[in-house]
């Protein structure tokens, strides 16, 4: 009975509470200290694991090629545009090559194909090892792309056009690095926007028709000759077209170069 009215007592309970309270708490605490200690352990652990992970030997490879590509970056750039990408293709998993006692060595005698490009990598020190390193690559230059989709024939103008970064390597059939060079050319089929502007999608405009007069410059680098002329076919920007001087009613071929505009060697 005694017991029960102490512990029923407001002074006594208080203070058995806060007793209780404040073991709870020191116990919450320390259970929480104990928590991340843990976890902070567990960090550390998984952190040196990912770094063992992988062997000595294979790290130094991935140096060794990280200074080969940085020099072969260098040519391999259109311009200070151009970005390169590369990634390091998987390894034969069976293979535990000792550690090189300096960098390794990385050559090619090869040029990337289509972003593919294998190397050797040879270490020539302690237990001399080599082994042929597939690298895929990417090269990353802003390019001409279609920004409005244009039905055929259409001559293409400068606000028709935008210049995107795309992978270089996989446009087989060439690209344009320039706006400039693309404006004014004729849309041989539709193009959709979205897509780079392929050179073989599109052709000069027609600048002089069949029965056109025309006048023929005759030039060198001192002097400079002009003629009246006849066009005797349709002539694109840059192409070669039968023109018949008027004067000497000779039949030569000449050089489209502006609209009723032809040029000859002198």
């Amino acid at each position: 009975m005694t017991l029960n009215a102490n512990i029923l007592t407001p002074a006594a309970g208080s203070e058995a509470l806060l007793s209780i309270g404040q073991k709870m708490k020191f116990r919450i605490s320390t259970i929480y200290s104990m928590v991340i200690f843990i976890c902070s352990l567990s960090a550390q652990a998984s952190s040196t694991a990912n770094t063992q992970a992988f062997p000595v030997w294979q790290q130094q490879i991935s140096v060794a090629v990280d200074e080969f590509m940085s020099s072969w970056s260098t040519q391999a750039k259109i311009n200070d545009y151009t970005e390169i990408e590369y990634e390091i293709g998987s390894l034969d998993p069976r293979l535990n090559l000792p550690p090189c006692q300096q960098t390794p060595t990385v050559e090619s005698n090869r040029e990337a194909r289509a972003g593919k490009l294998t190397v050797k990598v040879s270490c020539d020190t302690g237990k001399p090892w080599g082994l042929y390193v597939p690298l895929t690559i990417k090269r990353m230059h802003p390019i001409v792309f279609i920004d409005n989709t244009l039905p055929r024939m259409s001559a293409i103008s400068e606000s028709d056009l935008v210049m995107k970064k795309a992978n270089i390597d996989e446009l087989g059939y060439g690209y344009f690095t320039s706006i400039e060079d693309a404006t004014g050319m004729i849309a041989r089929r539709t193009l959709n926007a979205g897509e780079p502007l392929i050179p073989n999608q599109v052709e000069p405009p027609k600048l002089v028709n069949k029965g056109d007069s025309v006048l023929i410059e005759a030039s060198s680098a001192s002097i400079s000759v002009k003629m009246p002329g006849l066009a005797m076919a349709d002539g694109r920007k840059g192409q070669q077209i039968p023109v018949k001087n008027t004067q000497s009613q000779r039949l030569i071929r000449a050089k489209v170069v502006a609209s009723g505009l032809v040029k000859v060697p002198l």
